[in-house]
């Protein structure tokens, strides 16, 4: 009887904030702006301590506060190009076996094409080999405002999410844009963008520099894959491949795109001409960040996969299965 008390009253809370926010949204357009209608912290302790009632809380808790310098996803194998299956850190073994993560932004040939295949074991190559099977995932979350507010856009069985994993020298890899420098590779799927903010990143035609980095350096002590050397031998944009620093944050934190934005900007110290149009563009879509229109990796995978359509002369609005122009 108390579960169900709190499930409902956690549905009410949810149309309360949709009904606020769309208030506060009007009395901007009215130059209205300074003020909270809510309080947000206590909305959000309101919110966890119904969710502990309800019984749903302690798993999205532990989903999305795990600290990538203590735990991390096991990964198990890869079931296509862009889909892996994980053994989710010891924390959350008791309620899930394992947890299949489509990578955000990334379309390869389908299994049955044929490189399908091979992008398989590309993947698997990058995730067993070159991460040593450790994994650290950030999850693309549902909107704000949705029945299933913060948790990841499909379910823990399936998640939508960014993989990375950690070089020697504490130097996170994404593995979701490394795949996006093999020839097949997409951010369309059928013609449509694959990002969430489509509507606001135009994926660049030209790019203020599309020669080698001088900035890459691989690091370890283990021989990288045969996927990741043909990766390596392109020269690709550090900047837009490793980050300094992954850390583990809180979708529901009101503050997570401006600190999820500085991780990235503390990143992009390399110097090159990508660097200003990254800088330039990450100042435009803050607040589209902020509203979660826009996922924060977008700018990158979408320069990223201009970098790479440069070097394979390949039209950036191709589909991965077919090859064929969608525009």
């Amino acid at each position: 009887m108390e579960q169900e008390t709190a499930k409902k009253l956690l549905q009410e809370l949810v149309l309360l904030r949709q009904k606020v926010t769309k208030i506060e949204q009007r009395l901007r357009s009215l130059g209205i702006s300074d003020f909270r209608i809510l309080n947000t912290k206590q909305t959000l302790q309101i919110t966890e301590s119904l969710e502990d009632i309800a019984g749903v809380g302690q798993v999205y808790h532990l989903l999305a506060r795990i600290n990538f310098g203590d735990d991390y996803y096991r990964f198990i194998r890869a079931i296509d190009g862009d889909t892996i299956v994980v053994k989710p850190p010891s924390a959350l073994q008791q309620w899930m076996k394992d947890i299949h993560v489509r990578l955000y932004g990334l379309e390869t040939p389908e299994l049955w094409t044929e490189h399908g295949p091979d992008y398989r074991d590309h993947l698997e190559e990058l995730c067993a080999v070159d991460a040593n099977g450790r994994l650290m995932i950030v999850w693309e979350r549902e909107r704000i405002g949705t029945n299933y507010e913060g948790y990841p856009l499909a379910t823990f069985e399936r998640g939508i999410g960014h993989v990375f994993y950690r070089e020697h020298g504490d130097r996170y890899v994404y593995i979701n844009g490394l795949m996006h420098l093999l020839r097949h590779s997409s951010l369309k799927r059928e013609g449509k963008s694959l990002l969430r903010g489509r509507r606001h990143v135009n994926t660049p035609i030209t790019l203020p520099w599309d020669g080698r980095c001088p900035s890459w350096q691989e690091h370890g002590e283990r021989q990288p894959s045969k996927t990741l050397q043909t990766i390596l031998a392109l020269g690709p944009p550090a900047c837009l491949l490793t980050y300094a620093d992954i850390p583990s944050l809180n979708p529901r934190d009101e503050n997570f795109a401006d600190k999820i934005n500085l991780v990235m900007r503390d990143n992009w110290k390399f110097g090159c001409p990508i660097e200003n149009a990254l800088h330039r563009d990450k100042d435009l879509m803050l607040e589209r960040e902020r509203a979660q229109q826009v996922s924060p990796f977008d700018i990158p995978l979408a320069y990223v996969s201009a970098w790479a359509a440069k070097q394979f002369q390949r039209d950036p609005g191709r589909d991965a299965d077919t090859g064929r122009s969608t525009e």
